[in-house]
């Protein structure tokens, strides 16, 4: 009964692939971390998809995007302690 509902591993890693890239299309930052989790899986399943300094060079981009993120929320919700709020549009 179960069976009907669970999709084959190739269509299963399509899907997951496709929903990484529209991730990645949408600049969805929050869900980078995810998107770096998938990623290392894949690269530890198949290293030779990439070579060390481009895995980590991937894997560095995708955590100094989230880091600017942070930052740049951060700061643009930063009061001044006189009730003066920088408010920052992009």
């Amino acid at each position: 009964f179960l069976t009907q509902f669970l999709a084959p591993p190739s269509a299963l890693s399509s899907l997951v692939s496709a929903a990484l890239w529209e991730i990645v299309k949408q600049g969805a930052v929050m869900y980078y971390g995810l998107l770096e989790e998938f990623i290392t899986s894949v690269l530890e399943t198949v290293p030779e998809l990439l070579t060390y300094s481009e895995r980590v060079q991937l894997v560095m981009g995708l955590r100094a995007r989230v880091r600017k993120e942070l930052l740049d929320v951060s700061y643009c919700n930063y009061s001044d302690g006189n009730n003066s709020v920088i408010h920052c549009s992009y």
